[in-house]
């Protein structure tokens, strides 16, 4: 299971929050704007599209700029990665709701 959080922005968030979310995000419900839990086979299924998209690697000193996205460990995307996001995640849904209508 992948899971991806929108979270709101603050002050606060430095390396080791954006590194350790996922693991205390039990005290953060308050920064959570949405959730959603993808399983493996369905990011399988559409990594290579996520593979070119501007990111951070929280895990590594400095969180350096990076490309695509890390399928084992924390990936943030941020404002940088919004316009791209949307627009692969609104192609896979009009394609997979295509892809429903005519089963």
């Amino acid at each position: 299971m992948h899971d991806f959080y929108l979270i709101k922005k603050t002050e606060t968030q430095d390396e080791d929050f954006l590194k350790y979310f996922w693991r205390d995000k039990e005290d953060y419900k308050d920064l959570i704007v949405e959730y959603i839990g993808l399983e493996d086979n369905i990011v399988e299924y559409i990594y290579d599209s996520l593979t070119w998209i501007p990111c951070r690697n929280p895990s590594l000193p400095g969180m350096p700029k990076h490309i695509g996205f890390n399928n084992i460990g924390v990936t943030l995307f941020d404002e940088n990665s919004a316009t791209s996001l949307i627009s692969i995640f609104t192609a896979w849904s009009d394609l997979l709701k295509m892809v429903q209508k005519k089963s």
